[in-house]
């Protein structure tokens, strides 16, 4: 309790440094938080307050808002969620949910199941950028009744924006360290065919040794709609080379690396008669990771990995009288070519159902199951219900139980450099998670309270052998985790229409892990304990717009509370829009992922621009 109190009291003082100053009451709405939102990281697309879980969603007006240059920056943002940067500005980021490792949470995009067997660490090889992106749903908890394997801890779903008008947008920006960025975009709307193209060059000199960034990507989404039946698309590439010391030894802190990441997907929703509809998708992605132990000495370590992935997904829905079922069956095949990890295929198939079916008036139910089969693994399953009783739309209660489930990475089965060896004999590993909560409004206020836990079998980590010199993966006979989350938000200018501050949201997440292992591992016990974020959205004088957050992070491994804050600044002025921000304000010093400290103080400026 001492530990909320003084969270609470922090962030509040925190707060009061935006709000000194006497405000022009002429702004742009605050951000509804009542707004229907129609969330599709579920087999059967709901109403944010109707899917019976904690769902967030991150919508392009926040991505707008926040002082974010990336999907990574923006995460940091989403309560329960532990972001490990190990390089900032989208060079390489860990995303896991709740306690869970990176690789315990699946990566969607536009619902599709982005698959790396190499490993975790390139789940978010991306070429995305913030103008790209309607909304990104994080859906906690147990999720491999819906996607199979690795959504043991949740699912990230990335939805790409749509274009209802022909557009341009384009935004130079400039910073310390030697940071330029620079974004395009184009949006072509055409009867009932529309596209959008992007593109973006991000490059800094890094604020340590090897920690620099250069970084180009691009993208093409679209669709068309005819009658009943809707078509979309989308392709891309991003190329990124960035300095990668102290990402898993402090014996070399002058490592780097380089990816190069392909994919393209497109996808068919149509009726197949009066009473069934069916989904179809494909996705294809390959990436390229090549590593370097010694930048200016290839020859010393050098590994080059080339994975190869493709999905096909079928779904079909029809309705009852009450009820909702969804249908799905998966196929897909993996290659990896690699010098470290050797050669593999792999071929995968997997069956699905869900059924929602509305018990009573107040009373909602969902139940599902997943199976996969792999052609060099036993197969795996997943389960899981949902039930919600929703008496009235301010207020809900939910309770989620869940099974999930995930096969070993190709790293962590064959890798081996001086510091990390893989284990051929490697178990899959699952987990049993629930959560009981619920929301309601007193008055504007949004209240969202849950508890969480997950009892983890089998977990795959790395023990510490030799003194910390070599970790080899192993797995671990059980991992618990219990928490609670809490999130109040309160639309202020809904109360008091003169106030400066328009928005204000504060949220704490608190974990306890216990391992049955005694053992040193790299992730089980390096997860956060407590977690708090508050936000402030702020109209200044002349209309300029102030996101200020305050994060508030304490870790198991060292127990020390930290806390780090951003801000933006922005004003319209026509079809331009000038930006100031900056991350880590106080300079924060903190170990984030693998050795590799957290950026220090870090300013950008520069103007966005926006033609129709």
């Amino acid at each position: 309790m001492q530990r909320i109190v003084l969270l609470f009291a922090f962030s509040i003082l925190s707060v009061s440094l935006c709000l000194g100053y006497t405000a022009d009451t002429t702004r742009p709405d605050t951000i509804s938080i009542r707004k229907a939102v129609i969330v599709t990281a579920a087999r059967i697309p709901l109403e944010l307050t109707s899917v019976a879980r904690t769902v967030d969603v991150l919508q392009s007006a926040d991505l707008m808002r926040l002082p974010a240059r990336s999907i990574q920056d923006a995460l940091v943002f989403v309560p329960g969620v532990d972001l490990r940067s190990r390089g900032p500005y989208g060079a390489q980021s860990d995303v896991s949910i709740r306690g869970g490792s990176y690789e315990q949470t699946t990566v969607l995009l536009n619902g599709m199941r982005l698959t790396d067997p190499q490993t975790g660490h390139h789940q978010l090889n991306l070429p995305l950028a913030p103008l790209d992106i309607d909304r990104i749903e994080i859906v906690k908890g147990g999720a491999s009744r819906l996607f199979g394997p690795g959504a043991m801890d949740g699912v990230v779903n990335i939805v790409t924006r749509t274009a209802t008008s022909s557009s341009v947008l384009g935004s130079v920006i400039g910073g310390d360290f030697g940071f330029v960025e620079g974004r395009f975009s184009a949006s072509l709307v055409s009867n009932n065919v529309h596209n959008i193209v992007s593109a973006q060059r991000v490059q800094h000199n890094g604020y340590r040794q090897s920690t620099d960034l250069h970084m180009t990507s691009a993208l093409v989404t679209g669709g068309l709609t005819e009658g009943a039946t809707t078509v979309s698309w989308l392709g891309g590439w991003v190329d990124k080379s960035f300095g990668a010391g102290l990402f898993y030894s402090p014996r070399f802190p002058d490592a780097w690396e380089r990816t190069a990441t392909w994919l393209a997907g497109a996808r068919v929703m149509a009726p197949i008669s009066d009473n069934w509809s069916t989904t179809i998708t494909g996705l294809y992605r390959r990436n390229n990771d090549e590593f370097l132990l010694k930048r200016n000495d290839p020859a010393f370590y050098r590994n080059t990995h080339t994975t190869n992935t493709a999905t096909v997904t079928a779904l079909a829905t029809t309705s009852f009288s009450i009820a909702t079922l969804t249908l799905g069956a998966e196929g897909g095949i993996d290659n990896i070519v690699s010098s470290n990890l050797g050669d593999h295929d792999r071929v995968r198939g997997g069956l699905s159902f869900e059924l929602r079916a509305n018990l009573t008036d107040d009373i909602s139910a969902t139940a599902g199951y997943n199976i996969m089969a792999f052609s060099d693994r036993t197969p795996g399953y997943g389960f899981g219900l949902d039930m919600q009783w929703r008496p009235s739309a301010d207020h809900r209660l939910f309770v989620t139980l869940n099974r999930s489930y995930r096969i070993p990475t190709y790293t962590e089965l064959y890798y081996r450099d001086p510091t990390t060896v893989g284990n051929a004999a490697l178990k899959p590993e699952y987990a049993l998670t629930g959560e009981v909560g619920g929301g309601l409004m007193i008055g504007e206020l949004d209240v969202r309270l849950s508890a969480f836990m997950r009892n983890g079998r089998s977990l795959i980590d790395y023990v510490e052998r030799d003194t910390g010199v070599i970790f080899v993966a192993d797995n671990i006979e059980a991992v618990d985790i219990r928490g609670i989350e809490a999130v109040l938000t309160l639309p202020v200018s809904k109360l008091w229409a003169a106030s400066p501050l328009t928005l204000l949201q504060w949220t704490v997440n608190y974990s306890d892990v216990s391992s049955s292992s005694a053992a040193t591992t790299r992730y089980t016990r390096d997860q956060l304990r407590w977690q708090s974020i508050i936000r402030a959205d702020v109209t200044l004088p002349l209309d300029v717009l102030c996101t200020f957050t305050v994060r508030i992070v304490e870790r198991y491994n060292d127990g020390v509370m930290r806390s780090i804050g951003d801000v933006r600044f922005q004003r319209s002025i026509g079809f331009l829009r000038v930006i100031a921000e900056a991350s880590n304000l106080w300079n924060t010093t903190m170990i984030e992922a693998g050795f590799v400290p957290i950026a220090p103080r870090w300013f950008r400026a520069g103007v966005e621009a926006s033609i129709y």
